[in-house]
């Protein structure tokens, strides 16, 4: 062999496959099939902050430690390789599994210190019940289709887990409603035969569907099985299928200690086709029941569009949000574990991984990222010969460029850009390293089923990789162009992929690019290749310098021809002049920044709108800016228009004109620049933008940014330039022409004074101070707080500032001093200053409203902000407060609850509230001399408090408070005997009327007080201690209302003596008719709703009389009658056909118990109680004890005749089913139930036969005793056999097998079940045959201990292993038995002494066994 060939060999074996591998059986996609094929799957899982997150979020909904947490469902979102289903598969564990397994689990790392506690305390209730699926969303285009699988689901959660219970009560009006759709069809299925089981006892199919349609239960139950089998949903709507569920939980109280979980893997689908409400829906249903769903979703660029990613992000309130993402150590230990070494060749790998290591040790910094990091050199060598940078962009890589691929895929795949070729073909001395240019060939290049999910970036990289690609012939520098354009289209130029908080992260420079290659390419050579790839005649990126990384790469941009054109008019098209002028667009949002400055207070009011002067953008943009003005009483509007050319600004000016006129607020301008806006500046403006997206789409950021600023300074000149010419400002039927934009600010603020002459501005100008309505300015007002006395103690004036003091000096002016006034009055009398007018105006408004009488709030607003121009901002809180500080103690204000007394505290949050639009209902009022005479009239008649009656508001409240906790109308005083009013009966009962006009606030209720001072007033002391002494007696109230009541309704009083009802209980009766407070009562509602009372009363005692109850109200006699009648075993329907006297009272009671007695009139609620009278007794007693209805039924249609005791076994075994259970349903019961009672006498004979003749209760018994199958001894006698084990377990046998059985052991002898000997050759000959019978008789026992222990221990079914157990009974015998076996052969051959005979059996020996024919063979 040559040298060469010699080193060719060499090399070839020194391929990185010569020493390492994937590991076997090595999975690079996990699905639910995965955990199934290996039970320790899951507890391998490598543990992350991603699980931790997922566990605390469990615990949080299964164990919530505040009852307003929220307990949510759950997104799973990741994007492809990151491990989303595999996180799902631990969930499943986590709530599935035994708690010893799943504490170990979460006690092995720690991790989970801070979270396990909590969920541990949620498991120790029990396992979770755990549904796993996986896809089939696409086809799920309704909701009804979503509910149909989660139902499906939950019935296999029911039925995998052994609930019996599948719900009911709550499908049966959805049962009904999908029979009655489903008719036609369910009809020609029962004209055809099929389902039998389930209509059989129908005649024909309407007797079915009227069974359905009548709520009938076992009918309902039937069509749920049908439309089970048919794949047809019950859960319909969401309301029936919550039900449902609720139902499923009440019936199954074990499910209901924990819950149960679905979860939904691969459900990307639903959410891209579908609305997201059902699920949402389902997420708030969590907080009802313990029902959860965990959605895994696959989430990539691209993957929804815009309506369901703003869906996403507003049900995301609604889920918990488990991100899993693949960290860098995760995946690290991941690739690490799925690579091994070769047996023996642990040292030469080593070895080359230290070579390697050492190639790159300058870099590993890089690679290591925080300097804090865990990764240390072992673990990098792991991985090896995968590149660290490789590793560090895999997740970005996976996560942002392909919907279908991952690292692991790359791993396992075999294709020719996967690890497995990469280590057949490359060894230390090749390509030594898998660097990132791998990935690009991987997850772009060869993508082709991901293409279609690549970003926006990501595509153009790709594309100008195909367009450039053949232009670079050296190897070497085309993985250094892959490599580039990995990064920028994963990171993009200018941005990073951080490693930590404190590092600038990877980005896509000169510097990253080096560390890509490094242990491959030295610096130089990265750094010379990209020189290569940017220069002439390449050209094939672009650098751009960068402070910190050498050079950033971009993609070179070209922005000329036809691309341009094309961007030019799609900018033009999506921004014509009209929208550029919206205000909130380029051009509008400058121009209305800088025409409007910060300076003047006046602007604070003023709404700005910006135009474009055609007609019809004049037209809208005044229309909108005027409603905007109408809304408030105080805002003005500004309408700023930009025209292309000054030839233009006559017609606008015409079209603003006819806007103006038919302007009634007064308070819209419109101003016209004259500076035009032409064509080219626009031109100019389109060609900048389109430049600036055409370079940010190809990833060139700086030629990006640098056209976007000259597009903003061209903008920005143009503004400036125009506010600073001359312009045309209309108002009303006026047009000024001014020169700057400041001019029109001037005249705009002289309109505002000309509309609002007293405006707050004319006094406080400086606009810093005109902020948002607060406490602070208005307590500074009505403390009259300076700098010399404020209290920094105080909350209210520790900020008071020099600002504020400005305003006191204002006040103050040596020419007229406001601020020193000592009373309104001297405020209202100045006019020589235009702050001295203001305030005057201010203050004669004030003292207008108030002393006109009590003031609603709202009312002194609105009128403020029309009359004086005041708004909601912190300088009117100051000046209004400044201005009350005069009534400090003269008003009472009325708070909507209670009443105060104006003072500092209360005059701020006054004013705070009116401002702030919340003064609904608050008042402002100054006592008059008969409010306050009765005010003390009334405390103390009432008893009441000083506090209590503040005002004449607070009086009121509490008076209707008194008589609410007295329990009885003042009126009901004026019912007591004479004698109890010492001679002044009408006086003190024409007192108590007017009291009742005040408290209902009938008529005026100045003249009402006046009226009942009056009344008083002829004998005060007398009437107002009379008063006084008989509201607060309750015992007088009961009697004058017992009287009222006696004396309107006297049938009331004979149905309380009779049935022996209290005035307490009548009175609670009263109160549940009314609705109504006590203070509310009037004497005729009362009257009325007594009478009609008077048959409520009646019936209750009926009914109480017959129950021995002690029901108080109708609502209870309903719920009494409604448990005796609700369910039952003989429905309502047998009771009506029955012709005794008190079979009609039944119906009248079941009447009754759903309500039906409000809807009864006068005369119908009279024969109903008549005949309650007459027959309730009977008829409840039939009704608890009907054992006599049943027997007269069951003979009357011809069912049989039975003992007593077999009739009470009927109807104990009768289910208790609703009150309008159909006949047909009931008939049917008790014929199963006849049935039953049929089967049970066979089946008790054919019992009692067998023990009779067996000696045995069982087979089982037999079995245990004998160990073996019955069968064995009598095969004959297997059928029977089949039928007694049955029957053991409780299983039901139909009526013929249960007939033969019983014929088949009348004649049988049984003997032989108990004879030893026979016994144990009847065993033989079924294991072996009948010529071992004296071979193995001696070890029948060690037989079958021989056979148990084989693993076939269950000697009942030994009879189904026969095939097995022969074997190894034929083994025991060659074995075991082997000595003794062969010493009878040979005793045999002994005893034969004829040669002939030998021989022949010799022969049959040798025909039989091929063996034996070997051994004789032998020539040894």
């Amino acid at each position: 062999m040559s040298l060469i060939s010699f080193l060719e060999v060499n090399k070839m074996a020194n391929k990185y496959d010569s020493f390492i591998e994937l590991t076997p059986g090595y999975e690079s996609v996990v699905d639910i099939s995965s955990d199934s094929r290996n039970a320790d799957f899951w507890s391998r899982y490598i543990v992350n902050d991603d699980m931790v997150t997922a566990v605390r979020l469990l615990a949080k909904s299964l164990r919530p430690d505040d009852p307003n947490e929220d307990v949510w469902h759950y997104w799973i979102k990741g994007s492809y390789g990151t491990g989303k289903t595999y996180s799902a598969i631990v969930i499943k564990h986590l709530l599935q599994d035994d708690y010893q397994t799943v504490e170990t689990f979460l006690n092995k790392n720690s991790l989970f210190y801070e979270v396990k506690d909590k969920f541990l305390s949620a498991r120790k209730k029990g396992p979770y019940y755990v549904k796993f699926r996986s896809g089939e969303c696409k086809q799920l285009d309704t909701s009804n289709k979503f509910l149909f699988q989660i139902e499906q689901s939950v019935r296999d959660i029911l039925q995998e887990n052994g609930f019996n219970y599948t719900g009911r009560n709550s499908l049966i009006d959805s049962v009904k409603k999908t029979v009655k759709n489903f008719k036609p069809k369910l009809a020609q299925d029962f004209d055809d035969g099929a389902y039998p089981e389930y209509w059989g006892t129908y005649d024909s199919f309407e007797d079915f569907y009227n069974a359905v349609m009548a709520g009938d239960v076992t009918a309902c139950s039937y069509a749920q099985e049908i439309l089970q089998s048919m794949n047809i949903g019950l859960a319909t709507d969401l309301d029936t299928f919550k039900a449902w569920i609720k139902d499923v939980y009440a019936g199954n109280s074990e499910l209901a200690k924990t819950g149960m979980f679905i979860i939904w893997d691969e459900f990307t689908e639903y959410i891209r086709y579908n609305d997201l409400d059902i699920i949402q829906q389902l997420s708030i249903f969590s907080k009802e029941v313990p029902f959860f769903i965990i959605y895994v979703m696959h989430e990539y660029p691209g993957v929804f569009s815009e309506n369901v990613s703003a869906g996403l992000g507003k049900a995301d309130a609604r889920f918990h949000k488990i991100d899993v993402s693949l960290s860098e150590k995760t995946t690290l230990k991941l690739i690490g574990e799925s690579i091994i070494t070769r047996d023996g060749m642990k040292d030469n790998w080593a070895e080359i991984c230290d070579d390697l290591y050492s190639s790159i040790s300058g870099s590993v910094h890089s690679f290591m990222g925080d300097p804090g990091s865990d990764l240390d050199a072992a673990t990098l060598k792991k991985i090896f010969p995968i590149h660290p940078m490789t590793v560090n962009l895999v997740s970005k890589v996976a996560g942002l460029a392909a919907s279908n691929r991952s690292i692991f895929e790359f791993l396992k795949s075999s294709g020719d850009d996967g690890f497995r070729a990469y280590i057949h073909n490359n060894g230390r001395y090749d390509w030594k390293w898998v660097t990132p240019d791998y990935l690009w060939d991987y997850f772009f290049v060869n993508n082709q089923g991901g293409k279609k999910d690549l970003t926006k970036i990501a595509e153009d990289a790709l594309k100008h990789y195909n367009k450039v690609k053949n232009q670079i012939n050296d190897d070497r520098i085309l993985r250094v162009f892959k490599g580039a354009m990995l990064l920028l289209a994963t990171i993009g130029s200018g941005h990073s992929l951080k490693k930590s908080k404190s590092s600038r992260g990877i980005q896509a420079t000169e510097k990253t690019l080096c560390d890509c290659f490094s242990g491959m390419l030295d610096k130089t050579e990265v750094s010379s290749y990209l020189q290569t790839l940017s220069s002439e005649p390449l050209s094939v990126l672009v650098l751009a310098p960068d402070l910190h990384e050498g050079s950033r790469i971009e993609l070179p941009y070209s922005g000329t021809g036809g691309e341009l054109d094309a961007e030019i008019e799609k900018i033009k098209k999506d921004n014509t002049p009209g929208k550029l002028f919206n205000a909130d667009s380029y051009f509008g949002s400058v121009l209305k920044k800088q025409f409007v400055p910060e300076e003047k207070a006046v602007v604070k009011r003023l709404v700005v709108d910006t135009c474009w002067g055609t007609t019809q953008q004049i037209n809208y943009k005044f229309g909108e800016l005027k409603k905007a003005v109408e809304k408030t009483y105080h805002k003005f509007g500004l309408l700023i228009v930009a025209v292309p050319n000054v030839e233009e600004i006559e017609k606008v000016k015409t079209t603003v004109n006819a806007l103006l006129d038919s302007d009634d607020t007064k308070r819209l301008l419109v101003c016209v620049m004259r500076y035009a806006l032409p064509e080219e500046t626009f031109k100019n403006w389109y060609e900048l933008v389109a430049n600036g997206s055409l370079a940010q789409k190809s990833g060139n950021t700086v030629n990006a940014n640098s056209y976007q600023q000259q597009a903003t300074d061209l903008v920005g000149n143009w503004v400036s330039t125009a506010i600073g010419k001359d312009m045309d400002l209309l108002y009303g039927n006026a047009t000024s022409h001014v020169y700057t934009n400041k001019a029109v600010i001037s005249n705009y603020e002289k309109i505002v004074f000309t509309v609002f002459p007293a405006a707050p501005e004319g006094i406080i100008k400086k606009i810093t101070l005109y902020k948002s309505v607060a406490l602070a300015p208005a307590y500074y007002g009505v403390s009259k707080t300076t700098l010399g006395n404020k209290n920094p103690a105080n909350d209210k004036q520790k900020n008071f500032n020099q600002q504020w003091q400005d305003c006191v000096d204002i006040l103050r002016d040596n020419d007229e001093n406001v601020w020193d006034c000592t009373n309104i009055e001297e405020v209202m009398k100045m006019e020589e200053t235009k702050v001295g007018r203001s305030m005057a105006a201010l203050c004669s408004f004030l003292n207008k409203t108030l002393t006109s009488g009590t003031v609603l709030l709202s009312d002194l607003w609105d009128n403020l902000q029309q009359e004086l121009g005041y708004y909601d901002t912190g300088v009117c809180c100051y000046l209004i407060g400044f201005a009350l500080h005069f009534y400090i103690g003269k008003f009472t204000w009325f708070d909507g609850n209670n009443a105060h007394k104006l003072d500092e505290e209360t005059i701020s949050t006054l004013i705070v509230s009116m401002l702030s639009g919340k003064a609904a209902g608050m008042k402002l009022s100054s006592e008059s001399d008969i409010e306050k005479r009765f005010k003390d009239i009334t405390r103390r008649i009432f008893g009441l408090s000083q506090e209590e009656v503040g005002d004449i508001y607070d009086c009121r409240k509490n008076v209707k408070i008194h008589i609410t906790k007295t329990g009885y109308p003042v009126w009901a005083l004026k019912y007591l005997d004479d004698e109890d009013f010492s001679g002044i009966k009408s006086e003190i009962s024409e007192i108590l009327d007017k009291y009742v006009e005040y408290i209902l606030e009938s008529g005026n209720q100045s003249d009402v007080m006046e009226e009942i001072i009056g009344l008083i007033k002829a004998n005060p002391k007398i009437y107002v201690q009379m008063l006084n002494s008989l509201l607060k007696d309750k015992t007088k109230l009961v009697t004058g209302m017992t009287n009222f009541i006696y004396e309107k309704a006297p049938d009331t009083k004979v149905a309380c003596d009779k049935y022996g009802f209290s005035m307490e209980t009548l009175f609670t009766m009263l109160s549940r008719v009314l609705e109504e407070e006590k203070w509310q009562w009037r004497e005729q509602e009362v009257t009325d709703a007594t009478s009609k009372l008077t048959l409520d009363l009646t019936l209750v005692g009926v009914v109480n009389e017959v129950l021995g109850g002690s029901a108080e109200s109708v609502e209870k006699i309903k719920e009494t009658l409604s448990n005796y009648l609700d369910y039952i075993r003989i429905p309502g329907c047998v009771y009506a056909s029955l012709s005794d006297s008190w079979a009609g009272a039944v119906a009248t009671l079941h009447d009754i118990s759903v309500n039906k007695w409000v809807s009864y009139g006068n005369d119908e609620k009279s024969a109903v109680i008549k005949e309650l009278e007459l027959h309730m007794a009977d008829a409840i007693d039939n009704i608890a004890h009907p054992l006599a209805v049943l027997r007269a039924y069951i003979d009357k249609n011809g069912m049989g005749a039975f003992s007593d005791a077999e009739y009470n076994d009927i109807l104990q075994a009768l289910p208790k089913e609703p009150f309008e259970q159909t006949e047909h349903n009931f008939k049917s019961n008790i014929r199963n139930k006849i049935k039953d009672l049929a089967y049970s006498k066979k089946v008790n004979q054919l019992m009692t036969s067998w023990k009779a003749k067996t000696g045995v209760d069982s087979v089982s018994t037999w079995t245990s005793k004998f160990i073996m199958p019955i069968v064995w001894v009598m095969p004959t006698y297997a059928s029977l056999f089949s039928v007694i084990s049955a029957l053991e377990k409780n299983e039901r046998i139909d009526d013929i097998r249960l007939d033969n059985a019983i014929t088949s052991i009348d004649g049988a002898d049984f003997s032989v079940l108990s004879d030893q000997a026979a016994i144990d050759r009847h065993f033989i000959m079924n294991i072996a045959s009948e010529k071992f019978i004296s071979i193995l008789l001696p070890h029948v026992k060690d037989v079958k201990n021989k056979i148990q222990n084989s693993g076939y221990r269950n000697y009942a079914h030994w009879n189904n292993d026969l095939v097995a157990i022969r074997p190894i009974v034929e083994k025991y015998i060659s074995t075991d038995l082997k000595s003794e076996v062969s010493d009878k052969a040979k005793k045999r051959v002994n005893d034969i002494n004829n040669l002939d005979q030998l021989k022949k059996q010799l022969e049959r020996i040798l025909d039989q066994s091929s063996e034996a024919c070997l051994l004789l063979l032998d020539e040894e």
